[in-house]
């Protein structure tokens, strides 16, 4: 039987609940029909709370079921042992708002929707009471309720004024494109609880959502004459003064910011803010090069700029040595942190300074804070790309007897050992990395992965049992994950070079679904033009290879060899040799070449 979870559990416990307290109506036998009917002209004043006809549970009794369901779920952290505690005071009284305000707050954390009805409760049975009311309102937020949400907070400004409250209400109507409703509940809420800091960050931001430039400088140069030491102020008047168009004076502001706090990183980074607000990329690496070469400024949000410049490759390469100095000035001043050094040896390995960038990761391993499987297999490949086979192979032995669970360092060492040529031992180790695959779409990859492998021992061997078992991995492959790009292309490629067309419909069907999920991969247009090729469709085979070709930025020769064979088939013999040239010289089997040519001089 399939073990239940105490997540799964909830809904049903929260049911039985509520056919406890007749919410719910269940089958009952005559004798409870007649009792209910007897009991039905005496209801309670209050709707949408039944009638309770035993009289009240002691109080005291109720009170200790609650603090028992509290101990159970805070202290000893037994969530359904507090359910089973908070069900059985509702069954015995169903009025009890705290019971059903700690069953709301227990079941906000698995399910908001189911939270919502017994936070109601709790709200209805005691509407003097905020924290009740404040619950609800946070039911209906955490299940994306809003337009209930909307009226209910609505309830809680008007009945208890808290900063707090206007500050959710104003979310609201800003949520609902109300800008000017939530601008005007935010007035009343600095009348009411005086000026409030994330009061004022949102009512600045909805003023310039709806341009009253004017009253947000207002605002702000109040703000700065009330509070001049705070940094805060000086950088939403710099941003005000930028939406006005007054650069000079916003300029001004930013460096008074970072005046009043030099050795906060994002008080300085709001002036660097500055120049890309203007597209001036160069001023703004400049000025990170000032912070980042500030040691009173802390290393970890430095490091999180730099990541995020790192995921823009464009202006990555494009302000490539300013980039490299921004990482370079990391790493001199922070040479123990793991991020520093990684980001430094990336970009000597861009420059194409592998030695460099080995040496920075061997030196980090050294440290055992630093061993971490990312820095292992990063180390693996500098070593393999520096030339040196043997030690890529010993740090990924060392990783996987350092991390024996962790599934990245199975199939980065099948990676190596298939790129040594290493063909067992590479199948070996994806093999062993299905054991710890955790998702569908990582089995599919990996048996993916392994078709691959069988192939290449096919090649070696050619051996009808290898190429059924490849066909059979890839076959697992797309039963786990049908849209595995990779599997589908390398499948009917390799269908493809088999002798006879019996499989060729399928192959094609493959190649175009590989195509259709990534468009632009030449490889997979390579092959979606190969299997035309071998189903005598030359003409359409044709405008699919000279896109692969335009597409592709790595000079392969097998597409400039498939573009000579098309061509032949289509009878252009001399556009065929010249294609045949190009994919000689970037690396072709000169005898396969060769036997082409003589072919076609023969024919």
């Amino acid at each position: 039987m399939k073990k239940r979870t105490i997540t799964t559990i909830l809904p049903a416990l929260f049911l039985t609940a509520l056919l406890c307290c007749g919410f719910v109506k269940a089958p009952q036998h005559a004798t409870a029909k007649s009792r209910h009917n007897n009991k039905s002209n005496n209801t309670d004043s209050r709707t949408d709370i039944p009638f309770r006809s035993e009289p009240p549970h002691d109080s005291l009794a109720l009170l200790y079921a609650c603090t028992d369901a509290i101990l159970s779920q805070e202290v000893e952290g037994d969530r359904l042992a507090a359910l089973l505690t908070l069900s059985e005071a509702i069954a015995a009284d169903s009025t009890y708002a705290p019971a059903w305000y700690r069953l709301s707050k227990l079941m906000l954390e698995s399910d908001p929707d189911l939270a919502i009805e017994p936070a109601r409760r709790a709200a209805q049975l005691d509407t003097t009471n905020k924290w009740y009311l404040e619950n609800y309102v946070t039911a209906l937020l955490s299940a994306g309720h809003y337009n209930e949400a909307l009226p209910e907070s609505e309830r809680l400004v008007e009945r208890f004024r808290e900063a707090n409250y206007y500050h959710m209400l104003a979310l609201l109507y800003q949520y609902n494109e109300q800008p000017y409703e939530a601008i005007a509940v935010l007035d009343s809420a600095e009348v009411q609880a005086g000026i409030q800091p994330a009061i004022t960050r949102l009512k600045r931001e909805l003023l310039l959502e709806t341009k009253q430039y004017d009253r947000a400088l207002a605002e702000a140069l109040r703000d700065v004459e009330a509070r001049p030491y705070e940094t805060e102020n000086y950088i939403a008047l710099g941003e005000i003064y930028q939406r006005r168009g007054e650069d000079s004076l916003a300029y001004a502001a930013l460096v008074r910011a970072a005046e009043t706090d030099a050795s906060d990183f994002w008080t300085r980074y709001a002036l660097a803010g500055y120049y890309l607000q203007k597209e001036d990329i160069d001023g703004y690496l400049n000025e990170l090069q000032g912070i980042f070469g500030d040691t009173s400024v802390p290393v970890e949000p430095k490091v999180l700029v730099f990541r995020r410049l790192c995921s823009e490759d464009e202006l990555y390469m494009d302000h490539f040595s300013q980039m490299g100095e921004l990482s370079k000035t990391l790493y001199t001043l922070y040479p123990d942190s793991p991020d520093a050094a990684i980001y430094y040896s990336i970009h000597l390995f861009l420059a194409n300074d592998i030695e460099g960038s080995a040496q920075i990761c061997r030196e980090m391993l050294e440290n055992p804070e630093n061993r971490h499987p990312d820095l292992y297999i990063r180390t693996s490949d500098m070593e393999m790309l520096a030339g040196r086979p043997e030690s890529a192979e010993n740090y990924m032995q060392t990783a996987l007897e350092l991390f024996p669970g962790e599934l990245k360092v199975y199939v980065s060492y099948a990676i190596l050992a298939a790129t040594v040529k290493e063909t067992e031992k590479a199948l070996r180790l994806t093999r062993q990395a299905l054991d710890y695959a955790e998702d569908d779409a990582t089995r599919s990859i990996l048996y993916g992965y392994i078709g691959d492998m069988l192939y290449r021992q096919y090649e070696e061997e050619r051996s009808g049992r290898l190429l059924k078992e490849c066909y059979k991995a890839y076959d697992k492959a797309l039963k786990y994950d049908g849209d595995n790009a990779a599997a589908l292309n390398n499948y009917a490629y390799y269908i493809s070079l088999e002798k006879g067309t019996k499989s060729l419909d399928k192959a094609l069907a493959m190649s175009v679904k590989a195509v259709g999920l990534e468009k632009e991969n030449p490889t997979y247009i390579d092959t979606y033009a190969w299997v035309l090729y071998r189903l005598g469709r030359y003409a359409e085979a044709q405008d699919a290879i000279k896109r692969a070709i335009a597409l592709d930025r790595t000079g392969s020769p097998d597409l400039r060899m498939h573009y000579g064979d098309i061509l032949d088939a289509l009878g252009e013999a001399y556009m065929a040799r010249i294609y045949w040239q190009r994919a000689l010289d970037a690396g072709y089997d000169p005898e396969a070449v060769q036997q082409r040519i003589k072919n076609q001089q023969n024919r």
